[in-house]
């Protein structure tokens, strides 16, 4: 009985599936001019950036980033639901830090760089966004009528301010203005004006989990080892 268990394992250890991992790069735009001081999409508490995108398998994020320049203090990024690559998140910016899946800050320095920093988060199939802001004050000169604004509390408690550079290189499909969107002033949420013709450059890298079905030859050679052992066990209780 103990050999007939052997056999047994070491045959569906040979003809098991395996399950390995394959590196996933989600992208909004390619990496257009780096090194670029100040010119970009404002992010700090008055105004926040985001891009929707798609996945269709699990998919285990590793990492966040895009073309981005920190001018003061830490920006964030978070990753939040929506119910589809045209939706809007179902919840006020003001309330981002409690309703993202994840979130994390992080100075990126200047000036502009494709910059990435680490966020460990698992995604089940469905729509989400790549969100990214600031938590200094629109005071700071970057909104001159910040008095006449509803500016968001700091969230994740980032304290600076950024931008991202407008000048990337489109992808089809992926650069589309409909997949970009803002937080503004009034704590809403607002599509990227149709026509335009900005460019942002939002990353999401991780791993996709795949089930590797063994191949015929792999198969051929379980097979065969097992019915050796096993010609091989009766051979020997036959002619002990």
């Amino acid at each position: 009985m103990g050999k007939r268990r052997l056999v047994f394992a070491i045959t569906m250890l040979l003809c098991s599936t395996a399950t390995r991992a394959v590196p996933i790069l989600l992208e909004s735009a390619g990496l257009g001019p780096t090194g670029q001081p100040t010119a970009g999409l404002i992010l700090a508490n008055t105004q926040w950036g985001g891009w929707r995108f798609d996945i269709d398998q699990r998919l285990e994020v590793r990492q966040i980033g895009g073309h981005l320049t920190t001018l003061r203090g830490t920006l964030f990024g978070a990753l939040v639901s929506v119910n589809s690559s045209t939706g809007l998140p179902d919840f006020k910016p003001s309330e981002i830090e409690g309703d993202a899946i994840a979130g994390v800050t992080f100075d990126s320095g200047a000036p502009s760089q494709d910059f990435r920093t680490r966020l460990n988060v698992m995604l089940e199939p469905g729509s989400y966004a790549l969100v990214f802001g600031g938590g200094e004050d629109g005071g700071s000169g970057d909104f001159p009528n910040e008095d006449f604004f509803i500016v968001h509390p700091p969230a994740f408690g980032s304290t600076g301010a950024g931008r991202m550079p407008f000048d990337n290189i489109p992808i089809p499909g992926a650069s589309d203005a409909s997949r970009f969107f803002f937080a503004n002033t009034s704590d809403i949420w607002i599509p990227l004006d149709p026509t335009s013709t900005d460019i942002y450059r939002f990353v999401v890298e991780g791993n996709s989990r795949h089930v590797s079905e063994p191949s015929t030859l792999f198969l051929l050679i379980g097979t065969s080892f097992a019915a050796f052992l096993v010609s091989g066990a009766f051979i020997r209780r036959r002619y002990p």
